[in-house]
């Protein structure tokens, strides 16, 4: 029907009309249908000023265009404003000199319109998912290549699929991070939705069979290809390939440079490739394997396509795969560890290289993990075949996972029984005596620590086993209080490692040090330590230990008062410690998060992070408990549960040994111990932490950390200002610091008010600074309590009604109010009076226009989310 679109959009056609088709004879001629909508539109801009968006003009009529040669003009003393757009390089060359028609008579501005912008793209997944995109999430989105049709695509395909879950208001993906193609064939292709496979599939129909071939051939190939490899595989010269490529390169599929020709996007790849038939894909592959051989300098590379081109008994494939995995083991563990497995995939049962090879993959998965599947692995090629010499190196990586699986009395069994085989090499001897003595350690120091100093003793020092048995000494003394000694003795490590010593990629002394100086609030060093133990990680390959070096920064990160980065930090080290099954340090984080959302006010979070900690050290077979009793008992306290609190403080209190234990993983634990004991009246209580800080400050006199928190809890104990004013300074956790003034200002406050004010300016300062909100709120009451109101807010122009028309204090209290607490509660937490908090309530409804704590909780859930939306469109 001549003019469609436009005469519906005026409403002088039905759609009914529209789907029958033409009329016939009896239509309006073009010149009378132009006529009608010209008179449409005078009386619509009588009404109103008026815009015509006109979509897909590359697609229009000839009457269309008609209309739009004429029209403009016609109307240009109207308040009509024209908007065409079409897609480049379409539709020529009819729209084309409408264009420039429009843009000489009229003086119409063209615009070209590029991809999304990152932020653009950021925004519109947000929108459609309601929630905040993650960095898995925001990568993936890349493949649309900012195109707005396959974004929606893509998102919505994912949705559907449920490839897509949402935490916190953060979008992930279901199965983790966004698969890497950076070097292909680096992972089993992944699924993409089925929407978007289509729209792929759509965009390949729409060109010539030849290109399409050239795609498909140029996939299998990998993301970057060079035209000499595709004319290689279909045998025909490359310059038969320009047309097919010129037309690829149009399409935005492809991109060019001057040493290789890549796909735009990884998932566009993908999307091509997926659309391949898995056996004519396993062909392809092989035939890429068997060009590569040939040219003799290909054989990582060729082994890369046999993985998905080599057929079960392919003894050839075989062993190139299995080269390839021993060549890369160091290099690239995880790439190694997919070629071993592949090879065992389509080696048959009996095969006399299962064994080995099993040990090479064993191998790679403990360097990369996950741990599990390289303990289950092993464990299943050792139940069906031999267990003679052969079977040596997998039972030492057996060892070797299991203890970094945390499962130290299992592994010092296999290893054991490896000490005894009279076949057992000297330097792989030396490897199953580390991994005993490093499994032995992480459940009995003191054995660990006499082991440890034998072979410290021996005449002849055993190189490959010195640095380790430094570093498990150190542990030893550690846990015996001397930290001081058990510190130095991690230094010494660091002198041999850097002297040339050997050391083992899993057992990194600077990463050890990092540790320990991290636990005694030595931040400045830590960072260092942990800066250079990253350095050295990556040049090894460790990635394994990527969570541990993560959990450790986001300590550093809550005590510099970087919270929102402790956090991000701190998540993504438990993701990592998870995933490759290294358990190491992951209480570490459930501690930082359950912190930071205490000193947020968020109890109900901390609370959860809580519980994850308690299954977290149970899962390490921990007996010491009491970090957990401690985040427990702070918790109650918040909450004003002090009867709910007493169990944990009492299991604290009255255990020398668990107050001992937590004070030298947090000293400044000591400070709220004894604070919380004197405000329940328990002086006895306070006066046993107290003299255990000084102790263990005394016995450690270079470790300022634990100076600084025997000063705090004396000065607390007995309200001693000149010590609280020195715990300030001497204090390198930065909150720790705002504590030990709130304490002064307390003790001040009746003596000399004007200095108690300035201290808990301080402290007020300080809380701010840490996103303790809550810490904030108490601060705030006490100065209004001695007459001093501190302005909290800076002036921000805000519309009369909906969400952001609330003040911070209101939108606080709303999201209080949200999660089901009573006014009461609320003014608990926020340290006001449940008066003010039933006025701020008011405001808050009367400014969303509510009546009601339900559409409240709802509204507050939808608020949540878009403020992440917008978050990271401003970031």
């Amino acid at each position: 029907m001549p003019m469609a679109s436009l005469l519906v959009a005026l409403g002088q056609m039905s759609v009914e009309r529209l789907v029958r088709g033409p009329a016939g004879e009896g239509d309006d001629s073009y010149l009378q249908l132009i006529e009608r909508v010209r008179a449409r539109l005078e009386k619509l801009v009588m009404r109103t000023p008026t815009l015509i968006a006109i979509d897909d003009l590359q697609w229009a009529d000839p009457a269309t265009l008609l209309a739009l040669r004429f029209l403009p003009e016609q109307l240009s003393d109207q308040p009509i404003t024209w908007l065409l757009t079409r897609r480049a390089g379409e539709g020529e060359p009819a729209v084309g000199r409408l264009y420039s028609l429009l843009e000489e008579v009229m003086g119409s501005v063209r615009m070209r319109l590029g991809p999304l912008s990152d932020d653009a793209v950021n925004c519109v997944v947000g929108d459609l998912l309601g929630a905040l995109p993650g960095p898995e999430v925001r990568g993936i989105a890349k493949a649309a290549d900012g195109n707005p049709y396959a974004l929606t695509e893509l998102v919505e395909g994912l949705v559907e699929e449920g490839g897509i879950h949402i935490v916190n208001g953060t979008a992930g993906l279901v199965g983790g991070d966004a698969p890497e193609f950076g070097a292909y064939p680096c992972t089993v292709p992944v699924c993409l939705p089925r929407r978007f496979r289509n729209l792929v599939a759509r965009q390949l129909q729409a060109l010539e069979p030849q290109t399409r071939r050239l795609l498909e051939i140029a996939a299998v190939l990998g993301p970057t290809f060079t035209p000499d490899d595709v004319a290689a595989i279909i045998a025909e010269p490359a310059a038969t390939l320009l047309p097919s490529l010129q037309e690829a390169l149009a399409a935005r599929l492809l991109t060019c440079t001057a040493e290789a020709v890549t796909f735009r996007h990884d998932m566009v790849w993908q999307g091509v490739l997926q659309s391949i038939p898995a056996s004519l894909q396993r062909a392809l592959h092989r035939q890429v394997a068997d060009m590569l051989l040939r040219r003799r300098d290909s054989v990582a590379q060729a082994a890369m396509h046999l993985m998905y081109g080599a057929r079960r008994g392919d003894s050839a494939a075989i062993e190139i795969l299995n080269k390839a995995a021993e060549a890369t083991l160091e290099s690239s563990p995880h790439i190694a560890a997919k070629l071993a497995m592949r090879c065992l995939e389509i080696m048959e049962p009996l095969d006399p290289l299962r064994v080995p090879l099993g040990a090479t993959a064993t191998e790679a998965l403990t360097r990369v993990g996950p741990l599990p599947s390289a303990i289950a692995l092993a464990r299943n090629i050792l139940a069906k075949g031999p267990t003679d010499c052969c079977a040596v190196p997998l039972r030492l990586w057996l060892a070797t996972a299991l203890m970094l699986h945390g499962r130290a009395t299992d592994a010092v069994t296999v290893a054991q029984e490896l000490i005894g085989a009279s076949c057992l090499a000297t330097e792989m001897a030396d490897h199953v005596q580390l991994v005993e003595l490093l499994a032995l350690s992480a459940f009995d120091h003191e054995a660990a620590g006499q082991r440890a100093r034998r072979v410290l003793d021996e005449p002849a020092p055993r190189r490959n086993m010195h640095v380790s048995a430094l570093l498990v000494l150190a542990k030893a003394r550690w846990s015996e209080g001397r930290l001081a000694a058990g510190l130095n003795l991690v230094r010494e490590a660091v002198i041999r490692a850097e002297d040339g010593w050997p050391t083992t990629w899993y057992d990194h002394p600077r990463l050890a040090l990092a540790a320990m100086l991290t636990q005694l609030c030595e931040f400045a060093e830590a960072a260092d330590a942990l800066d250079s133990a990253q350095k050295d990680m990556s040049l090894v390959g460790a990635h394994l230990l990527n969570g541990q070096h993560s959990l450790l920064r986001s300590r550093l990160e809550l005590a510099a008062g970087r919270s929102a980065d402790a956090v991000a930090t701190a998540r993504g080290g438990i993701a990592m410690a998870y995933e490759t099954g290294v358990p190491r340090y992951v209480p570490l984080g459930w501690r930082v998060l359950s912190t930071a959302a205490l000193r947020r006010g968020d109890l109900a979070e901390a609370a959860q992070y809580t519980d994850r900690l308690r299954d977290a050290l149970r899962a390490e077979g921990c007996a010491e408990m009491s970090a957990y009793l401690w985040m427990s008992a702070q918790i109650a306290t918040a909450n004003d549960e002090y009867p709910q609190a007493l169990p944990a403080m009492a299991a604290i209190y009255q255990n020398p040994s668990a107050h001992s234990a937590l004070l030298m993983e947090e000293p400044a634990a000591a400070a709220w111990l004894v604070r919380t004991a004197l405000r329940t009246g328990r002086s006895d209580h306070a006066a046993a932490v107290t003299a255990v800080i000084e102790r263990h400050a005394v016995e450690n006199p270079e470790l300022s950390s634990l100076a600084a928190a025997a000063v705090h809890a004396r000065g607390l104990y007995y309200s001693d200002p000149s010590l609280l004013e020195q715990a300030v300074g001497a204090h390198s956790d930065l909150w720790a610091s705002g504590s030990a003034a709130e304490d002064l200002a307390a003790v001040l406050v009746n003596s000399e008010k004007e200095k108690s004010i300035t201290h808990l300016d301080y402290a007020l300062s300080v809380y701010r600074s840490t996103d303790a909100a809550r810490d904030v709120a108490r601060l705030r009451r006490r100065l209004r309590n001695l007459g001093i109101r501190r302005r909290h807010w800076t002036y921000t122009k805000r519309p009369d009604m909906g969400w952001n028309s609330l003040t911070d204090t209101e939108r606080c209290v709303a999201e209080l109010v949200a999660t089901g607490l009573t006014n009461r509660q609320v003014a608990s937490r926020m340290f006001l009076s449940p008066h003010t908090v039933g006025f701020h309530l008011r405001q808050i409804f009367r400014k969303l226009g509510i009546r009601s704590r339900v559409e409240l909780a709802y509204g507050s859930g939808a608020a949540s989310q878009h403020d992440a939306v917008q978050t990271s469109v401003q970031s």
